[in-house]
């Protein structure tokens, strides 16, 4: 069948339900139905989604290595997840595991299996561009108590910026979970995951460095300070071009890829491997996110 799209308001365009398939589910006004985007249809759906279910086997009892084998699972969007593993002690780091997984908790655990249960968010309204301000703020703050901690020459922040980083790790686990839920198309979510990926490698690397240098080494090395700068000046224009409701214009576009290539060129001269891995991480963000202003906002 046919159906003629009309206009409201400004921009505003509807299309209308067929009369016997609303009687047929005995749909009102006010009432959710499910719309995914596929290729160039749009489907319409009355089918609430079905919970996901997948049986993983734990071949490591490594926290680390854990988490990101759940966080897997978890942006895949499985509702349950059932684990077996050997080791007894692996229950501790499932649930430190757990701990970091947005809706997540942890049932019929024994000594060797339990059952991860992620409580359903495709129902939640979710600002995605406001989550990674947020991410991208928080690696602001990690640079700044870095910065300043190189000034006075004390290293006490290291339990700080350790839960920073976890939160964006965690951030980062929630929005792409949420994106997949929602069948956000291909090209805006895998703009979305290296954004993320990026983010998370970002501060995983401050962190390291903060450590490995400057509070067991003493501040023997440090973050160029001639780099703080044009690293805080990119955070705050990234931070507020995602809170524009537009996307980028094109001479905006070119203008900042440009100065992103100075950027990379000044990188290319520093002399640390550390320093040089965390900017190139940077660099990418900063690239991404400018894919991701210009793409999402036009979704």
């Amino acid at each position: 069948m046919n159906r003629k799209i009309v206009k409201h308001g400004m921009s505003t365009l509807t299309v209308s339900l067929p009369a016997k398939w609303v009687k047929k589910h005995q749909l009102q006004q006010g009432d959710e139905i499910s719309i995914i985007e596929k290729d160039q249809n749009l489907l319409i759906s009355m089918q609430k989604m079905k919970e996901k279910e997948i049986h993983l086997t734990l071949p490591s009892s490594s926290e680390r290595y854990i988490r990101s084998y759940l966080g897997r699972a978890y942006k895949k969007g499985y509702s349950t997840i059932h684990l077996s593993f050997s080791s007894s002690d692996t229950i501790v780091a499932i649930k430190h595991a757990v701990a970091n997984l947005s809706g997540a908790e942890i049932l019929d655990a024994g000594k060797s299996h339990c059952i991860v249960h992620i409580f359903p968010i495709e129902d939640t309204k979710v600002d995605i561009e406001e989550f990674l301000r947020k991410m991208i703020l928080t690696l602001k703050t990690m640079h700044t108590i870095i910065y300043e901690d190189m000034n006075t020459g004390k290293y006490p922040n290291a339990a700080t910026l350790e839960e920073l980083r976890n939160n964006n790790w965690k951030t980062r686990d929630f929005i792409l979970r949420y994106a997949s839920l929602k069948n956000v198309p291909y090209d805006a979510f895998s703009v979305l995951e290296h954004i993320t990926f990026c983010i998370e490698k970002i501060g995983t690397k401050l962190n390291n460095f903060y450590k490995r240098h400057l509070v067991k080494k003493k501040g023997k090395q440090y973050f160029p300070k001639e780099l703080y700068m044009p690293i805080q000046n990119a955070y705050t224009w990234l931070i507020n071009s995602l809170s524009k409701q537009e996307p980028l214009s094109f001479e905006k576009e070119i203008q900042f890829r440009d100065g992103l290539l100075t950027f990379i060129l000044r990188l290319l001269n520093m002399k640390s491997n550390d320093i040089t891995i965390i900017t190139y991480f940077i660099a990418e963000m900063l690239d991404s996110v400018v894919s991701f202003i210009s793409l999402y906002k036009e979704q």
